[in-house]
């Protein structure tokens, strides 16, 4: 946003790609009408765990989490 890439085509066409690998790759109708010819850019595969963990251990998290 800050460097307005989102007012040519190739920034919009970026956006909707990244859109499309969002939420298992479901675009709505009308962007599949208005763009036809995107598909939605790879996800990155994550292999390392400890991210996640150290997340969950995180006492803000432990607090959300508790049941």
């Amino acid at each position: 946003m800050l460097v307005k890439e989102h007012l040519n085509q190739d920034g919009l066409r970026k956006i909707v790609s990244i859109k499309a690998a969002l939420n298992r790759g479901l675009l709505s109708d009308d962007l599949k009408l208005a763009f036809p010819d995107i598909t939605s850019t790879e996800r990155p595969l994550i292999t390392d765990n400890s991210v996640y963990f150290k997340l969950l251990n995180m006492p803000k998290m432990n607090n959300f989490l508790e049941i």
